[in-house]
């Protein structure tokens, strides 16, 4: 089932970090974990705390979550109701007080349930995102010039001709690949968002860093920029910031 927020947005261009770009809810759940790897990274203890506090609740109950021996529909249910009241509290501690991420934290306790090996991981992405077709890639780039004549040619003369065919090989290649994305249903994004912004967002939540002090240790960034593209994401995501990082 699609978040109410994705199915407001699926005619909708969702501006990610590369060239091009799923409209709707695709690109949105793929954003919004981008901002928990992001929340990971500027706050280790995050992923720990879900590992202390929701995990090991969903572990206490006993529940049973493979298909081969489930748990009874009463003992489930009491239990997952007692998960998302923790992964809830946890949501709570670290800021996050919006649904979708209450829903990302109770669905990584579950998925490390299933699979306890795995939690340094998020939960998995949905179906459709994990298709092959969600992350198209063109064939490979293949280029080949031949060797350097070295007895009949200077090498200053193969280097201009080895650049100049190469050049032309990846004008070709980026016309075809953009040709079979655009036939494929992607839309060009309108901006290279770039992966700081994220951390930038995570700093501003977890942190309540100013952008006055992230654009200091940043190159050739203002503090507006900073302010601007962290507020622009968490209105894509769909984010509420703390009252007291608004401004």
């Amino acid at each position: 089932m699609l978040h109410p927020l994705a199915k407001k947005r699926d005619n909708n261009r969702f501006e990610g970090i590369g060239e091009f770009q799923f409209a709707g809810h695709f690109a949105l759940e793929h954003c919004r974990r981008l901002f928990f790897d992001a929340l990971a990274q500027v706050e280790p203890e995050l992923l720990r705390s879900l590992i202390a506090g929701p995990y090991q609740v969903a572990l206490g109950s006993g529940i049973d979550l493979s298909t081969k021996t489930p748990s009874s529909r009463d003992q489930l249910t009491t239990a997952l109701t007692e998960v998302r009241k923790a992964a809830r509290a946890w949501c709570t501690r670290w800021r996050l007080v919006d649904s979708w991420c209450l829903d990302f934290a109770y669905d990584t306790v579950l998925f490390w349930v299933r699979q306890p090996e795995h939690k340094d991981r998020w939960a998995e992405e949905t179906s459709e995102w994990v298709h092959q077709h969600s992350f198209p890639r063109f064939h490979e780039l293949k280029f080949d010039f031949g060797g350097w004549s070295m007895v009949l040619q200077t090498w200053n003369d193969f280097e201009a001709s080895a650049r100049a065919s190469f050049e032309k090989c990846l004008t070709e290649y980026r016309k075809e690949a953009e040709l079979a994305a655009t036939l494929g249903g992607l839309v060009r994004t309108k901006t290279k968002r770039r992966t700081e912004h994220f951390l930038w967002l995570a700093r501003r939540v977890l942190k309540q860093q100013r952008p006055s002090e992230m654009a200091r240790f940043s190159a050739n960034v203002t503090a507006d920029s900073v302010r601007k593209a962290t507020t622009r994401l968490a209105k894509e995501i769909g984010l509420t910031l703390p009252a007291a990082v608004r401004s």
